[in-house]
């Protein structure tokens, strides 16, 4: 048990979360998108929060990060890979193209259509088709962890650390195509 707190915390991987509850070997689990559908399929488990409840507004876990001389060293490849992949994510998104974006994603995560009824939806994760980070939750998710002393500094985000000039230089080469 935990010094502080009246629980016990044991650390597992994301899909065994159910099965830890189904064994009875956990009496609460983080659950992440892609494991929600089972979870719910059950009828047992329901949402206790969200992240975006426990943080207190949206939230960016995850984008590109990259040094200064790396960027200058490689702009050019940056902008054509992140151009790339912004067609990549407008085309998974679009609506015309969801039966073809559900079969491969089907066949890449060997799950079933109907555990993927979420991806490409309001109940996935958040996808810009621009792939514009939300930079205002980075800024408090590095506060937070100040405030928690999981940091030794505070950074700011912006105007230091956010370039967004290559996310425009790709859509610029996107829309030009």
């Amino acid at each position: 048990m935990s010094p502080d707190n009246d629980f016990v915390e044991i650390e597992a991987d994301f899909a065994n979360m159910l099965a830890m509850l189904e064994s009875g070997k956990a009496d609460i689990a983080p659950v992440m998108a892609q494991f929600n559908h089972d979870f719910v399929a059950t009828g047992r488990y329901r949402s206790l929060f969200t992240t975006t409840d426990a943080v207190g507004g949206a939230d960016e876990t995850l984008f590109w990060v990259m040094r200064s001389d790396f960027i200058a060293a490689h702009r050019a490849a940056i902008v054509d890979f992140m151009s790339g992949h912004m067609a990549g994510v407008r085309w998974f998104l679009d609506p015309a193209n969801r039966s073809a974006a559900m079969a491969i994603t089907a066949q890449f995560t060997k799950q079933t259509p109907e555990a993927l009824a979420y991806v490409f939806t309001k109940d996935d994760v958040y996808r810009s088709p621009d792939l514009l980070p939300v930079v205002p939750p980075i800024q408090r998710d590095i506060d937070t962890a100040v405030s928690m002393k999981m940091l030794p500094a505070r950074i700011e985000v912006i105007p230091h650390y956010v370039d967004l000039s290559l996310i425009a230089d790709a859509k610029a080469q996107l829309d030009a195509r």
